[in-house]
């Protein structure tokens, strides 16, 4: 069987990734499908908190060694899987991609039952980032209408185009405040994408704001089964149909792929 990777990563942090990751990771759940989500923050992790669990190993743990990474997917009350990211640790933040290539490695050593692994990313352009960026074939770049969000986002999409060599990935609009909104940012970036690094973005749709955010986080349930009506919940069921659509290009020569053997 081969397990559709999407990862999810942004510029700079504070555009609602985690929250997107999640709701995205459900809506695939509802669809019927078995997911595996990966919270690669190595650094700053919190998918455990909107997931409503509690894991007393990490992915820190495999890294040194102390587990493998079968031992520590939790099953959550939502029917996702988890696999958690640490938090609180200076020395796993600072992995190098030899590092992230062991983690993405370590993936095929898990049971063939996943139709998806959502990757979801720490911020910035780290070693580890663009190392599992490079790992998935769906890569989806998330971004808002705040400037210094779309100039990091435009950051990480030149890094990921000039150094990686890749061409295929999403720009995701997010917390916008209609789908107009959401379209017209998706075209200035794109626009600028194209000028400069000749290379032309995928567009799944776009992510409204939820006031209902912050209750579905206090209530450790994901806001699609909180607020199923909702346009949030709307918009992520529309983005998660568009990454299952998309075939994906195929993958950098040099990058090593999760679930290898099965791509």
């Amino acid at each position: 069987m081969k397990t559709k990777t999407i990862c999810i990563a942004s510029g700079k942090g504070g555009v609602g990734k985690t929250t997107l990751s999640i709701n995205l990771a459900m809506a695939l759940v509802e669809s019927g499908r078995r997911v595996l989500y990966f919270d690669a923050d190595m650094g700053l992790a919190n998918a455990q908190i909107g997931l409503g669990v509690e894991s007393l190993v990490n992915i820190g743990h495999v890294l040194k060694n102390l587990v493998t990474l079968p031992e520590i997917v939790l099953k959550t009350p939502h029917g996702i899987d988890l696999v958690a990211g640490a938090s609180g640790f200076a020395e796993l933040a600072n992995i190098d991609q030899i590092g992230a290539a062991n983690i993405i490695r370590q993936f095929s050593s898990l049971p063939d039952d996943y139709d998806v692994l959502i990757v979801d990313c720490a911020a910035g352009i780290s070693p580890p980032v663009l190392s599992f960026m490079e790992g998935c074939q769906i890569r989806v770049v998330v971004g808002t209408s705040d400037l210094s969000s779309i100039a990091d986002a435009y950051a990480l999409i030149k890094v990921m185009v000039n150094d990686l060599r890749l061409n295929d990935f999403f720009f995701l609009p997010n917390l916008v405040q209609n789908e107009r909104q959401g379209a017209k940012l998706f075209e200035n970036m794109n626009k600028v994408v194209q000028n400069f690094l000749s290379v032309k973005l995928n567009y799944a749709g776009s992510i409204p704001k939820e006031m209902m955010v912050d209750t579905s986080w206090r209530g450790a349930t994901p806001l699609i089964k909180m607020a199923p009506t909702s346009v949030m919940t709307t918009g992520i069921r529309n983005v998660a149909n568009a990454l299952m659509d998309h075939q994906g290009q195929s993958f950098s020569a040099r990058g090593v792929q999760f679930f290898m053997e099965r791509v």
